[in-house]
């Protein structure tokens, strides 16, 4: 039978002690419950990876059952468990708030997905334990509940290592991010302006979702990429992200961006005067400078914040195909709401790979949708990769909460409700 634990063991368990000093990687999973049982039994009869522990570590001993499941399978649930010996907080030898962090860190850096917001985490005590012994016999790791994903997965080549790449302001470095103590969680809505991102680099502010990070690190196929990113007030937490992961592969001598453009939906122009290709409100960065990617962004943030719902998304990827002609991938990171210049789509002929932000209940704007289907691209969210787009067909057609859809001549058609 589950005890659950009360209310100061949970604040003593998640938000308090030296374990969160470093980096408080509990804030960054979504924590659902934390709860104690005599001994935690596994179910067989669900689809889980079990991850071994020794007692007191937390080395991931087989990580590979994961790795070798990731391509196909995305994660619902985690369970943390371990053994709570000594009963006694003050008798405690070894740092347990310092081992859960640890370990939850080191699950997060064998596969970033498991930040996603829709990856429930429990933190699991078992107490049937009266010596060390009997704490040691008991299991210690993780049990990753999973489902298939639902479309295939494109399979990832090795990245260039180009030379010298002007290093990253100490300010904004990872090492000094994660010396930081007692981070404030931001939630997507809290993060208004160019002082909220840079204290995200900082390290002293964190937000919850990850979207753009786990996509991009999933890809490391994508060099040489034109990034083109809606920059209207709702995705400022995703720009966040894209700056993360452009610091950590600067830190690594790693590029995998020729330049960002940066859209604001015509710079605090009224919807009257918004002209399909004329919108304005773009802005480029040259990709090896960090700096130089802020100061950009903090430009198009002065100019506008957008205003209505849908925004001028293929005029921005054509300014970036026309005006940057060094890159290979295109990678447009949308918002989900709806593109205002959607009739322009006939003009590009590249590939584009739409990273969509914040699918509610799996609902995925049909527009986006279209913007990948057509151009030979690909559609990505926060658990899925949707790539088999030219074997979409009446008898294998695609469904999301927006609607079935299947290709017909070359044109995503919808063909239904759900």
């Amino acid at each position: 039978m589950r005890k659950s634990i009360y209310l100061l063991l949970m604040g003593l368990l998640l938000y308090s002690h030296s374990y969160l000093s470093a980096q408080r990687y509990v804030d960054t999973v979504n924590v659902v419950q934390a709860y104690e049982v005599p001994v935690y039994e596994i179910d067989s009869a669900q689809k889980q990876a079990i991850i071994n522990m020794a007692y007191a570590s937390a080395i991931l001993q087989n990580a590979e059952v994961w790795t070798n499941l990731a391509e196909k399978n995305f994660p619902i649930e985690v369970d943390v468990v371990y053994s709570k010996y000594p009963a006694n907080y003050d008798n405690w030898r070894t740092n347990y708030d310092k081992l859960l962090n640890a370990r939850i860190k080191n699950l997060i850096e064998l596969d970033p997905v498991f930040r996603a917001v829709d990856v429930k985490w429990n933190i699991v005590i078992q107490t049937n334990c009266k010596s060390e012994s009997e704490a040691k016999a008991m299991f210690h790791g993780i049990v990753i509940k999973y489902v298939p994903r639902t479309l295939t997965i494109v399979s990832t080549k090795k990245a260039t290592t180009p030379a010298a790449i002007p290093a990253v302001p100490k300010e904004f470095s990872s090492a000094a991010a994660e010396a930081i103590p007692n981070p404030r969680t931001l939630y997507g809505g809290d993060v208004s302006d160019i002082d909220d991102i840079k204290g995200i680099l900082r390290g002293e502010l964190i937000i919850k979702d990850s979207t753009v990070l786990t996509v991009l690190e999933r890809h490391p196929e994508w060099k040489n990429s034109l990034i083109v990113m809606d920059w209207t007030a709702s995705m400022y937490q995703y720009g966040a992200q894209l700056l993360m992961w452009h610091r950590l592969n600067l830190e690594k001598n790693i590029s995998q961006v020729s330049h960002f453009v940066f859209f604001n939906d015509g710079n605090e122009k009224i919807t009257s005067q918004k002209i399909i290709g004329k919108t304005g409100g773009i802005y480029k960065a040259t990709s090896n400078s960090l700096e130089d990617v802020i100061r950009i962004m903090s430009k198009t943030m002065d100019a506008g914040t957008g205003g209505d719902i849908v925004e001028n998304d293929l005029e921005a990827v054509i300014m970036g195909i026309t005006q940057i002609k060094d890159f290979d991938e295109i990678i447009l990171i949308a918002d989900n709401t709806g593109v205002r210049d959607l009739k322009l789509l006939a003009k590009i002929k590249q590939p584009i790979h739409v990273v969509i932000c914040d699918p509610e209940n799996d609902f995925v704007n049909p527009e986006y949708m279209k913007i990948a289907f057509e151009t030979g691209g690909s559609l990505h969210t926060i658990g899925e990769d949707i790539t088999n787009l030219a074997q979409l067909s009446q008898d294998s057609p695609l469904t999301r909460a927006s609607g079935r859809f299947e290709m017909r001549d070359g044109q995503l058609i919808r063909i239904g409700k759900k």
